[in-house]
Formats: C-alpha cells, structure tokens, sequence
C-alpha cells in the first residue's frame, strides 16, 4: 500500500507540474545570442534567443551587456532611463505609445517582440499570462494596452513602426506609473486553438489608448519632436494552463442550442442566429489568422438572426467569437470558398 501510494503521489505530481510549463520560451530573456550596443546613443539591440521583432527597433537589456562600457558597474542604463531586472539579468523594453512627427500620416509609433511558443494552445482551455512591466524614467507618458496578443502564423518583420491591429487577450484596467519598482500584469483567457505565436505590445491606436502625461517638459530626446512618448521594460513573462477549469462536453452542447453560425463552408454570407436572457449583451468578432480583427459588432441583445456580408473576404479560414458580458462562449473555424 505504501508503494502504491508513493507511486500515485508521484504520477499526480508529475502531471501538476507537466500542466503548469511556461509555455513561453526564454521567459526572462536570460539566453541571448550575442550583445550589441551604441555607446553614443545608448541603443541596444534585440539579439535574444526565441524571440524576434515584429515592429520597431525594441531593446535588449542585460547585466552582462553592459551598454556603457565606461561604467559596466551601474544598473542597466539606456536613453530612456535605468533599471535592474525583476529577476535574473536580462529585460527587454519597448515603446508603446508615441505622438510622431516623423509619421504624420498615422500619428503614431508602436514597437512589438514575438515568440513561438512551446506547444500551440488547445482550445476552450483556460490560460493564465503574466509579466512585469516598469515604465522607464525618461518617459513623458504612461500608457495603458501593453498586453499579449496571440497569432497562427508568425509576423514578418518589416522595419516599420505601425501599428498592429491585433486582438489581445487581456484587458488594460491601469495606466502603469511605476518607474522604480515591477509591476505585474496578468489575466486569464479561454484558447480557441489557433494560438501558436505570442505577441507583446500595444494594439490600439492613440484614440483608444489611455494615457498619463509626466514631465511632458523634459522630454527624453530634447533635440527630437516625437518625445511624447511611453517606453516600457518587460521581464518575467509566463504563460501557463489553468487546470482549474475547462469548457465541458456539457457545457458546449447548452451553446449548440443558443448559437449557431451557418452556412459553413460559404463563400459570399453568414448567418448566426443568437439567444441571449435578460441582461445579456452579445458582441461577434471576426479575425483572420494573423489574430487581425475584421469585423466587430457589439451591443447584441435577444434573440434574433444576423447575416454578414463576406463579398470583400478573401478565401481562407476565418475566426468567429461570440462574446456575453465580456466572456467567449461560442467560436467557430468559418470556411471562406470562392
């Protein structure tokens, strides 16, 4: 009996902590390839293993890489400020929020890391993410909407600072003023399946993007016009199964019943028909693989039909969410055949 026991207590440990991997690679950016700085403006490059740019030029920060060669000893320093690590030696640091004269066109400047994670997500499991966030001393603003957006393919970099227009999993409920200590953003989602690549960064425009003005006049860049700016380091970042709950067998056939999206396959509309109680609001979201939204509709009440037009979709695969009070109940993989 006693050896039956050991062997079931080391089983059920071996699965607890098999289910809670960090499925996020080099989550603390301790493992790089080489280190790369520029004494003369303080920039540092992002050489880091498993992760990649997406946008922007964002940074690379390591004790062992010291960007001042002249005074290897302080803490990591840069032209938007110093730090220590949350942990280890290493952080990344990125701007997430800019008014830019050098493209007026769009206004803005947005700057984005990625990585493949260690194994795609399964879907209707629930995830819990997590990461440290210091806003840098330097920064003229403090910004809101630094989260993690999840993608099937991988982003191609472009060299470009525009925005990416991406759906993120998580929500931004406060602008982070801290530039001493970490702060730690976290949230939990429901997978749909189709996340393999994690994104950081900020997914909104200016327009939606809340924000804190600080030392608006000593700007980071004096001699530059696009100083109003935010710039954020990162550390810590995790990604982990939450074992404590999963959508059932039961659960999914109670929304067969309520929602229902057809035809499927289709080529030029689709129907979803919805049934929601008193006090329920709806909202449909349609994305395509790169996680991009293309179509959202909100306010959603009742019980009715709604048919969208797919004349401009090109053929692929598309994701459909339909959302109650802030919460994913239905989603669907729709077929688009021309």
């Amino acid at each position: 009996m006693k050896k039956v026991f050991i062997l079931s207590f080391i089983f059920c440990w071996a699965k607890l902590c098999f289910a809670q991997q960090n499925l996020v690679p080099n989550s603390g950016f301790e493992n790089y390839v080489q280190c790369q700085g520029d004494n003369n403006t303080g920039f540092a490059h992002l050489y880091i293993s498993n992760w990649f740019e997406v946008n922007g030029t964002p940074d690379y920060f390591n004790i062992n890489c010291p960007i001042d060669t002249l005074n290897p000893n302080l803490p990591v320093t840069h032209i938007w400020g110093f730090q220590n690590p949350n942990s280890g030696n290493a952080f990344v640091g990125m701007v997430t929020y800019q008014l830019s004269t050098l493209q007026p066109s769009q206004g803005w400047i947005r700057e984005y890391i990625s990585c493949r994670l260690i194994e795609p997500l399964k879907i209707d499991y629930q995830y819990l993410f997590k990461m440290h966030v210091n806003l840098a001393n330097n920064s003229t603003v403090g910004s809101c909407n630094l989260q993690p957006a999840f993608v099937h393919d991988s982003i191609p970099y472009d060299g470009s600072y525009d925005w990416l227009n991406l759906v993120p999993k998580l929500s931004c409920n406060n602008v982070v003023l801290d530039t001493v200590g970490w702060t730690e953003i976290s949230g939990s989602f429901i997978a749909d399946g189709t996340e393999r690549y994690l994104v950081l960064g900020n997914f909104f425009s200016n327009f939606n993007t809340d924000t804190a003005f600080l030392n608006f006049d000593t700007p980071a860049f004096p001699a530059f016009t696009y100083s109003r700016a935010s710039y954020y380091f990162i550390d810590d970042v995790s990604l982990v199964e939450d074992t404590s709950y999963h959508v059932g067998i039961k659960d999914l056939f109670e929304n067969l019943d309520s929602f229902k999206l057809f035809p499927n396959p289709t080529s030029d509309v689709v129907n979803l028909e919805y049934k929601l109680e008193e006090g329920e609001i709806g909202k449909l979201e349609i994305s395509n693989s790169l996680g991009q939204r293309l179509s959202l509709e909100e306010g959603i009440k009742g019980n009715g039909r709604k048919t969208l037009s797919l004349v401009n979709y090109s053929e692929g695969i598309y994701l459909v969410c339909f959302s109650v009070n802030g919460k994913i109940v239905e989603h669907w993989k729709l077929s688009v055949q021309k």
